[in-house]
């Protein structure tokens, strides 16, 4: 298995690296769409939507419409405030309450947070490579998720012992969560000095709150599969399971960075 993730994700990396760095712009676009569309996808299989063909093609119509919006009406606070409220509602609610929420939670519920989260982190991910040095932006983002999750494996199987959710998923652990965000912590302290002139403090205070809620995104998604009866969100990338097994804490990540990225600018939400 160990073998198959390092495989997979040496072709990947070159990929979404050589996108998000060369010109033209487009080339990051179809990347970011690809990933998106088969996550959207994956996402439909895990609502279990009863005669599904209706409420995908409504819902693909509010993604897209809400994709279009995006790209028309700019940045507005409310969408980004609204995305963090969703984010944090639906984490604290699978948290504290999955078996609660699996009974109350229609599939059609399910397909349009769907939308509105895979349309918003469509959005974000092709606006902010589009911004001065946003390619750089968006690296250090990735990094922030990559480094929790990484720091949040490696340290959960070395010292992991008490369980963060066993309702929802019982390999993750509280020694894993602390060790994701020591090595978040980290990079960030180090990260000022190179490329922001602002306050460290601060900044490692955004960092470990992304890296905070990227765990919940990866909570929020196993209780998708878990109420599916779905180990993985699919098997097309061999070794990490489907694209939205991948990207999970990313998109419920993906609100606070961009509020991040507007405070650390100094920049005006309009």
């Amino acid at each position: 298995m160990l073998k198959q993730r390092i495989i997979t994700a040496s072709i990947m990396l070159p990929v979404i690296l050589l996108a998000l760095f060369l010109e033209p712009f487009w080339l990051w676009r179809i990347v970011v769409t690809a990933f998106i569309a088969v996550a959207w996808w994956e996402w439909v299989r895990l609502s279990q939507a009863a005669n599904k063909m209706i409420y995908v093609v409504l819902s693909t119509a509010a993604l897209i419409g809400l994709g279009i919006v995006f790209f028309g009406v700019g940045f507005l606070f409310g969408v980004v405030v609204f995305s963090m409220c969703l984010w944090l509602g639906a984490v604290v609610c699978c948290f504290l309450a999955p078996e609660i929420m699996s009974r109350v939670v229609l599939p059609q519920t399910k397909l349009l947070f769907g939308a509105w989260v895979l349309s918003f982190s469509w959005w974000s991910l092709i606006w902010l490579r589009e911004q001065d040095g946003g390619s750089y932006w968006v690296l250090g983002f990735l990094m922030v998720i990559w480094l929790a999750d990484t720091g949040a494996y490696f340290a959960g199987k070395r010292f992991g012992k008490r369980k963060l959710a066993p309702a929802i998923s019982p390999g993750k652990t509280i020694e894993g969560l602390l060790g994701g965000v020591v090595c978040v912590t980290v990079y960030a302290a180090i990260l000022p000095g190179f490329f922001i002139d602002n306050s460290r403090v601060i900044l490692v205070l955004m960092a470990t709150v992304i890296a905070v809620v990227s765990v919940g995104g990866d909570l929020f998604e196993s209780w998708m599969k878990r109420h599916a009866r779905m180990k993985d969100s699919s098997q097309i990338l061999p070794g990490h399971g489907g694209v939205l097994d991948r990207i999970d804490s990313l998109i419920a990540a993906l609100p606070f960075m961009l509020a991040a990225y507007y405070y650390i600018n100094g920049m005006q939400i309009s």
